[in-house]
C-alpha cells in the first residue's frame, strides 16, 4: 500500500499546487502557484495546461512563487515552453553518481497558444526555494522575466538521504545545477530579485510594473488612457488612506449634475443618474475615481467651506464643478 500512498498524498498536493489562477483589471494573468508538481501524477499535466491556457489571452503575466518550496525540473520545462517561441535552453543538472548531466530545454510543443511576447513577472521570497528558484533563474537569466521581491532561499544542488542508524539520517549533495548562461547557480545565495521589495509588497509593485509598462505600450490613444487610469487608482490604493471623518462630513452634496454621496465610510461619486463610483483618497482633498478613470481635488473658498471641485476626467480635460 505505500506506493498508493504516496500517490495519493502526491495527488493532494497537485490540486492545491496551482493555488489560484485569475484574470486582474487590465487584463494582467495573475497564478500563484506553490510546487512544481511531478507530472508523473495523474492530473499533474493537465492542470498546467489548463492554467496557462487560461492566461493564454492575459497581456503580462505574473507568477506567485513566494510560497513555493520547490518540486520537479519537468514541471518547470512545461510552464517556461509556455513563455518561448524558437529554443531556449533553461537549465543543466549534473549528477554526480553518474557523472551525468542532464539538459532541461523548453518543449518542442504544448497544448495551446504561447506567449512568448507577453510581459512576465515573478514574485520571491526568502521561502522560495530550489525549483522555485530554478524557474525564476532560468528566466532571470533568459532575461525573460522581471523578479520582484526578496532573495530566495538558495538551494541549488539536489540532495539524497541516507539512513545510518535508528537516530540519525545523513542529507547528501548529490549534484548541482549549471545555468546555460551564467554557468552558475544560487547554492547558499539565493536568486536576487531586480526590485527589491519585502514579500508582502511584492504583488502590489508588480502589477504596478505590469501596468505601467501595459500603458507604455498600449496601441491606441484609448487604451493608454484606460491603463493610465487604472494605474492612477492602483497606485491611491497602494497608499491605503482612508477616508476620514471629516472628508464624510463636508465633501458629500450636489454639485451641479454631478453628486458626492457618503456610505459605509467611503465616498461616491455620481453624474446624474449614472453608476456611482467610489472614490479612492490620495490626500485629504485629492481623490482618484474608481471605474471611470479621472480624479477630483476639493476646493474650498474664503471662509474655509468647500465651494466646488476641479474634475480632471479621464479623456485629459479639467471641468470646475461649483457645489450648490
Amino acid at each position: 500500500c505505500y506506493p498508493l500512498i504516496i500517490a495519493l498524498f502526491h495527488l493532494k498536493l497537485n490540486i492545491s499546487s496551482f493555488y489560484k489562477v485569475e484574470r486582474l483589471p487590465g487584463n494582467v494573468g495573475y497564478l500563484d502557484l506553490r510546487m512544481f508538481d511531478n507530472l508523473r501524477v495523474p492530473g499533474a499535466g493537465s492542470a498546467a495546461v489548463s492554467a496557462m491556457n487560461f492566461l493564454a489571452n492575459t497581456q503580462a503575466v505574473i507568477f506567485d512563487l513566494r510560497r513555493n518550496g520547490g518540486g520537479y525540473p519537468e514541471m518547470i520545462q512545461l510552464l517556461s515552453t509556455y513563455l518561448f517561441d524558437g529554443e531556449a535552453h533553461l537549465n543543466d543538472l549534473y549528477n554526480r553518481p553518474t557523472d551525468f548531466i542532464q539538459q532541461y530545454w523548453i518543449l518542442p510543443w504544448v497544448p495551446g497558444p504561447r506567449m512568448a511576447q507577453v510581459p512576465v513577472y515573478i514574485l520571491t521570497s526568502d521561502y522560495t526555494f530550489s525549483a522555485a528558484e530554478e524557474f525564476s533563474n532560468n528566466l532571470k537569466e533568459l532575461k525573460r522575466a522581471t523578479i520582484v521581491g526578496q532573495s530566495t532561499g538558495g538551494g541549488a544542488h539536489p540532495v539524497d538521504f541516507k539512513i545510518l542508524n535508528d537516530l540519525f539520517i545523513l542529507k547528501v549533495s548529490i549534484g548541482r545545477a549549471i545555468n546555460p548562461v551564467s554557468k552558475k547557480n544560487w547554492e547558499g545565495t539565493g536568486v536576487h530579485p531586480h526590485v527589491k521589495v519585502p514579500a508582502d509588497s511584492a504583488f502590489e509593485v508588480a502589477y504596478l510594473m505590469a501596468l505601467d509598462t501595459l500603458a507604455r505600450t498600449a496601441p491606441s490613444g484609448a487604451e493608454r488612457f484606460e491603463y493610465n487610469n487604472l494605474v492612477a487608482v492602483k497606485r491611491a490604493e497602494a497608499q491605503n488612506l482612508k477616508a476620514s471623518a471629516a472628508m464624510l462630513d463636508k465633501y458629500p452634496g450636489k454639485y451641479g449634475i454631478r453628486t458626492i454621496t457618503a456610505d459605509g465610510g467611503q465616498l461616491f461619486f455620481q453624474r446624474e443618474n449614472g453608476p456611482k463610483m467610489r472614490l479612492v483618497p490620495t490626500s485629504d482633498r485629492s481623490f482618484v475615481i474608481d471605474q471611470a478613470g479621472g480624479s477630483i481635488a476639493f476646493t474650498t473658498g474664503s471662509d474655509g467651506r468647500v465651494d466646488g471641485f476641479t474634475l480632471v476626467r479621464s479623456v485629459g480635460d479639467t471641468v470646475w464643478c461649483l457645489r450648490q
